[in-house]
């Protein structure tokens, strides 16, 4: 997106109803370090215009080894007077030395130090479950993939920038769609054979991953 408010008009006429921000902090020198570009000001700029047209806001904000409490209340202000969903991801590392209880730390922290009611509308079709915080107007959500699967609920695969289709982003089961690409009868019924191949649950916890998420697109 490059910023133009032009873009999100026309976003909105052809009928996106939500968008999806990262942003991991508010601090613009952890935001520098952790995207190595201080475009803070300009991606919460877009925010704000996407959410003053209409659209739908949800912003990402992954649980990495570096969160603390702290860049949590901060967060908070983006939820202070607007309707937006403010999901903390579980940090899912393919290499099982590399996982930490970050996530499980953190909600036991928002439990001790605020209310939490539960909000049992969905807001699309994701896995976060959300929460309300008394006297703000948006949600809390957290998608816990390791400690608090959600796999029976997924119905995500992926297709790689080289054609292959990813059943799941942990495991390595997936079919290169490039051969198949002339004929869109046998695509079809090819991508169909391999999406009900789809494995049952991931095995985060047990395993290491064959691919990297710069590989499969996070």
């Amino acid at each position: 997106m490059n910023g133009s408010s032009d873009g999100y008009s026309q976003l909105k006429k052809i009928g996106l109803d939500c968008i999806n921000f990262s942003i991991d902090t508010l601090d613009e020198s952890e935001y520098l370090k952790i995207c190595k570009k201080n475009n803070l000001k300009k991606v919460l700029s877009n925010l704000e215009y996407a959410y003053q047209i209409g659209i739908f806001v949800k912003v990402n904000c992954v649980v990495d080894n570096l969160f603390t409490f702290s860049r949590f209340e901060s967060m908070l202000e983006l939820i202070k007077d607007k309707k937006i969903a403010l999901r903390y991801i579980e940090l899912m590392p393919l290499k099982y030395s590399d996982r930490n209880t970050k996530m499980n730390e953190l909600i036991e922290c928002v439990q001790k130090n605020y209310t939490l009611n539960a909000y049992n509308n969905k807001l699309g079709n994701g896995p976060a479950h959300y929460y309300t915080i008394p006297e703000f107007q948006g949600y809390i959500g957290f998608i816990e993939a390791l400690h608090n699967k959600f796999c029976g609920d997924c119905n995500r695969i992926r297709l790689s920038s080289v054609g292959r289709l990813k059943l799941c982003l942990f495991h390595s089961d997936g079919v290169d769609l490039k051969p198949y690409l002339n004929d869109l009868e046998e695509l079809e019924k090819v991508m169909k054979e391999w999406i009900f191949k789809k494995p049952k649950e991931h095995h985060f916890e047990e395993e290491h991953s064959s691919t990297v998420m710069n590989e499969i697109g996070g």
